[in-house]
């Protein structure tokens, strides 16, 4: 069985805000009509009410993120880094847009001012450095904006914080940034981080281990596993599925591209 992967939701931390103010009525019927319509993947038509939303009240918050979010999803880039641009200025609220105005960048080919919002991200103190998941996303923002052994040296006193007080699922989700920062390409946040999505390659494993022992046999020497399952037809053999960014990696501690 395929363990599911863990996604990262940072952009969602990172967007949950408190509203400037309530926002009027007709500005929510607007916005939860725009959220209907996204949920049917009918964006397009999303977008026109979020607008509408914005025009009934410029004050509303949550519409200018759903609609750079709307846009973003769209491939509509220059537009979405627009809205997000347009909405610091408008809430006076730079660190809170800094993040999605830098994917935008990062979309748009321009990785330096993606690395600027990112910066100005990580000065703002915008992060509740009480939660380690924020205090992992800060590693990640360093190794984007300051190189990969700044950005270890962050994740690696998360580890030692940690080690043996988190959940073993939330533990292992630290170890997989440390690999994800250890294999740090320079590509920014997009190429290099969230590559998980990106399809894997099964390779088989020789192992007496478990299907979960084993994945976590490999994440603990810097492999990231995004799926795995046994093969029930050969006994001692693990189907992994792992991603290219650990292909060479993975082809030196033995394991091999399973036959089809």
């Amino acid at each position: 069985m395929v363990r599911p992967f863990i996604l990262l939701a940072f952009a969602l931390e990172i967007m949950a805000g408190c509203e400037s103010g309530i926002p009027n009525k007709l500005a929510e019927q607007y916005n939860d009509q725009a959220a209907r319509l996204a949920m049917k993947s009918k964006t397009d038509s999303a977008l026109i009410y979020v607008n509408r939303a914005i025009a009934a009240d410029s004050t509303y918050l949550t519409a200018y993120e759903n609609k750079y979010e709307f846009l973003y999803s769209l491939k509509r880039y220059k537009e979405a880094l627009a809205t997000a641009q347009l909405a610091a200025r408008r809430f006076q609220w730079t660190a809170h847009f800094s993040f999605p105005e830098g994917k935008a960048f990062e979309k748009l080919g321009k990785l330096d001012s993606a690395k600027s919002s990112y910066r100005k991200l990580l000065e703002s103190g915008y992060f509740d450095t009480r939660y380690w998941s924020s205090r992992m996303m800060i590693a990640r923002l360093i190794t984007v904006t300051e190189g990969k052994d700044r950005g270890l040296e962050e994740i690696k006193r998360l580890i030692d914080e940690y080690k043996g007080k988190l959940k073993h699922s939330e533990f292992k989700i630290i170890l997989e940034e440390r690999n994800n920062i250890a294999t740090y390409s320079g590509g920014g946040i997009l190429d290099d981080f969230e590559i998980e999505r990106a399809e894997g390659t099964w390779y088989c494993l020789h192992s007496q281990l478990d299907c979960e022992e084993a994945a976590d046999s490999l994440e603990n020497i810097g492999i990231n596993v995004r799926g795995y399952k046994s093969e029930p037809v050969i006994p001692g053999i693990v189907k992994v599925q792992i991603i290219d960014k650990f292909r060479d990696k993975a082809i030196k501690n033995g394991l091999s591209e399973c036959q089809k």
